[in-house]
């Protein structure tokens, strides 16, 4: 929608700040990061170029027959038969049940796109709608904001719905569960609500006697629209989740859109398919200053969302690079934004960085669930180096934001080691010009990290996947501390101290879960015990079935420690 942004900023223009009065459903408003549901950490697709049942379920299918993990899909406008009564438009969805069940039995959640906007007419095109019933419905109903007046947005004219009439948000309410009852998981809610217009007003509740207009700012207005829709989903569906723009065009909304309590996740959108201001360093600016404000789970629409211009191998490969190493890795828009219409290296780079981003899952999930009891993102830009930040605690990541196959690295205060090759450290407080192949990322750890992976490294040194298990990625440094998260599991604790070469792991309360220990170390280990008992030598192939077994590799280690209710490693050099 970038071509609408004046239409934005106009309406930004004549709006006045004015305190938030309580009004509509009772949701306090806050910078508390919510809890994400885990799905949001998983690779996320779309397309707006095709919008039909077919087009939804082929691109899925595109690209787990291809080895690519699907975790969600957003179906874009226009799928419903007005702006927006949820109603599926059955000539382009002509089966939606069936179409959900069957994206949710292949384990892919549904997220459809929305707005607080009821249109009298819409802008044409192939299966545009072209009835207003919904906003007459609304109007003669008095659940229209500003007495049902009318504005024009990028999908036609229209009103908006009135969140400060508790009659008009029930009956919202009821219009979003013809969707939601049908198994929807998500929203994508596009921002229509900061073009409220600077003179618009609340009808208030009609069973008030003093009722009378409640003037709003579009900035009042938006924080309704997104707490309201969040909350609802949350009663139709716990595990829900809706994705919402945070910083998005700076001069309009620079302390962002959603508000923060109520933004599970985060994209920046509407970038063209280049590497300018336009595209993807908008993209990049966006996030960071989203993060700074303390936006948790952000990312960016992958190669760009429009352009007059192709979508290039090099910047569609770069991107997802760098979206998989966002908290959300989201692809999806107008153009070819699948890896297999453009070439066979750009196809396996693109599935082996969306599989390093599904490994991420439980690092993400954890430093998601930090965020939200200690707050802060969970990137962080970082003031030295161009484009450089940290994802987590414990990972540094240096940008591509260029067409090149080398960068320079300013390395933070520590020690990092390279994530490729974790024989390669490299002191902090220092610069390094290095080699940055279409492969591989510019991506580093910290001395004394803790890394908890799902299906971690599965074609590393080992040939290895420990798929039942979470592995413990281990770079000991003096003393450290994780605290793992997974849903509707208790919190772990893992404690790592190094001293002089020798290496004690405590992970409590274990309560019988399965671990793997991966432990970077820079000569062989003379002896390691788990729990007390020494570790014998076991082949690569056997070590998840062999509990209290370790497998040696060149300055790594792997081990099983078992199932107990505390688990205590010991290694000795």
């Amino acid at each position: 929608m970038k071509k609408h942004y004046f239409l934005i900023l106009l309406a930004v223009l004549f709006t006045m700040p004015l305190a938030m009065s309580a009004r509509g459903a009772d949701i306090a408003r806050g910078n508390t990061p919510p809890v994400s549901a885990d799905w949001v950490f998983d690779h996320w697709v779309w397309e707006d170029d095709v919008n039909t049942q077919q087009g939804v379920m082929d691109l899925v299918d595109g690209y787990l027959s291809r080895g690519i993990p699907v975790g969600a899909v957003i179906i874009d406008s226009p799928w419903s038969t007005e702006y927006n009564n949820f109603v599926w438009n059955t000539e382009n969805y002509p089966d939606p049940q069936a179409m959900i069940d069957t994206l949710h039995a292949r384990g892919v959640k549904v997220v459809l796109w929305m707005t607080s906007m009821l249109n009298k007419e819409s802008d044409g095109g192939e299966f545009e709608p072209t009835t207003g019933a919904i906003y007459e419905e609304a109007l003669a109903k008095g659940y229209l904001a500003s007495n049902g007046r009318l504005t024009k947005w990028w999908k036609g004219v229209g009103g908006y719905i009135d969140y400060t009439n508790p009659e008009a948000v029930a009956w919202w309410r009821g219009l979003m569960d013809r969707v939601l009852l049908m198994g929807v998981d998500g929203w994508k809610l596009d921002g229509t609500g900061i073009m409220f217009p600077g003179d618009g007003f609340g009808m208030g509740d009609p069973a008030d006697p003093d009722r009378k207009p409640i003037p709003m700012s579009g900035m009042e207005y938006k924080d309704l629209y997104y707490m309201d829709s969040y909350e609802h989903l949350l009663d139709r569906n716990p595990n829900g989740a809706l994705i919402a723009r945070p910083v998005d065009l700076r001069m309009v909304a620079p302390k962002g859109y959603a508000p923060i309590s109520h933004s599970p996740a985060n994209w920046v959108g509407d970038e063209v398919h280049d590497w300018s201001g336009d595209g993807f360093l908008e993209a990049l600016q966006d996030i960071f200053d989203s993060a700074r404000l303390g936006y948790t789970v952000l990312g960016s629409d992958i190669a760009g969302y429009n352009g007059s211009m192709p979508i290039e191998k090099n910047l569609l490969i770069r991107w997802a690079q760098f979206g998989a190493l966002c908290p959300l890795m989201e692809n999806g828009g107008h153009g070819a934004h699948q890896p297999w219409k453009h070439d066979e290296q750009t196809l396996t780079i693109y599935r082996d960085f969306a599989l390093l981003h599904q490994s991420l899952k439980p690092y993400l999930y954890s430093m998601m669930m930090k965020s939200h009891l200690k707050g802060g993102p969970i990137m962080h830009p970082l003031k030295n180096g161009t484009w450089q930040y940290g994802l987590g605690d414990s990972l540094l990541v240096a940008v591509m934001y260029e067409d090149a196959l080398i960068r320079e690295v300013e390395f933070p205060a520590g020690a990092w080691i390279d994530f490729w090759d974790n024989s390669k450290t490299y002191p902090g407080d220092t610069s390094l010009i290095m080699d940055a192949p279409l492969e591989k990322y510019p991506i580093f750890v910290r001395s004394g990290a803790i890394i908890p992976w799902y299906n971690y490294r599965a074609s590393d040194a080992l040939v290895e996947t420990f798929s039942k298990s979470v592995t413990l990625d281990i770079y000991p440094s003096g003393n450290s501390h994780f605290d793992l998260y997974e849903p509707g599991r208790d919190k772990v604790s893992v404690d790592v101290t190094e001293k002089d070469g020798n290496v004690a792991i405590d992970i409590t309360p274990a309560k019988g879960r399965p671990f793997i220990l991966r432990v970077r170390c820079e000569q062989a280990p003379s002896k390691i015990t788990v729990n007390g008992k020494d570790a014998p030598e076991v082949y690569p192939e056997s070590l998840e079935s062999k509990p209290g077994a370790r497998v040696s590799g060149s300055g790594v280690v792997y081990i099983n420690p078992g199932t107990a209710d505390k688990i205590s490693v010991v290694i000795k050099k």
